[in-house]
């Protein structure tokens, strides 16, 4: 997902203004020839790129950077999941797990259903959970075990770390190291 503003037309702000006005509480929606997603309850609009480059970009990781040998036991954390594209990717390729995590509830659930019919799928092994929270709050949100933090031999994050500050950034890679296997690996997608 992309968070959509163009500080430049005020698009981002007349079109929560209108739909927030609507009293919408979250809406699917085409706006401008974009295919979007408004949760009003977040005061955030965004973009749903579902094809294109980011869905080519999301097989590459399962087909460039994951060992085959090793994907089907492989567990991955996705942050700021947003609609699930990485996480419905790690279903078609049989992940071991994936957890799919992201700050918006009403997101959470429109992953969720975008996922559903995968994992019901016939041959479908990969474990999902979803997860609604502040990625910053990873701690507070993943079990621990024996006092350890849950671990993880992927982490994902598409599209979200432009909008971080450089302390926040700091932080963000810090708050991931722990929860990392020691050949654990990030992969960032960036529009």
């Amino acid at each position: 997902i992309n968070v959509f503003n163009n500080p430049d037309t005020g698009a981002y702000d007349e079109l929560i203004g209108i739909l927030s006005g609507a009293r919408l509480a979250a809406s699917h929606l085409s706006y401008r020839g974009e295919n979007v997603y408004l949760d009003s309850a977040a005061a955030k609009l965004y973009v749903l790129d579902q094809s294109g480059p980011m869905q080519e970009a999301a097989r590459e990781v399962f087909s460039e950077f994951i060992p085959r040998e090793k994907i089907h036991q492989a567990k991955i954390l996705d942050l700021a999941t947003g609609n699930g594209l990485m996480a419905r990717q790690a279903v078609l390729n049989n992940v071991g797990e994936v957890v799919g995590l992201d700050e918006s509830e009403s997101l959470i659930q429109f992953a969720k259903e975008k996922t559903a019919d995968l994992i019901a799928r016939p041959g479908s092994s990969t474990k999902v959970r979803w997860v609604s929270g502040n990625m910053f709050l990873l701690d507070s949100l993943l079990p621990a075990h024996n006092g350890d933090p849950e671990l993880f031999d992927y982490v994902t994050v598409a599209n979200t770390l432009f909008e971080f500050s450089d302390e926040a950034l700091t932080d963000f890679f810090e708050i991931v190291k722990k929860h990392l296997k020691d050949d654990g690996q990030i992969i960032i997608l960036q529009r």
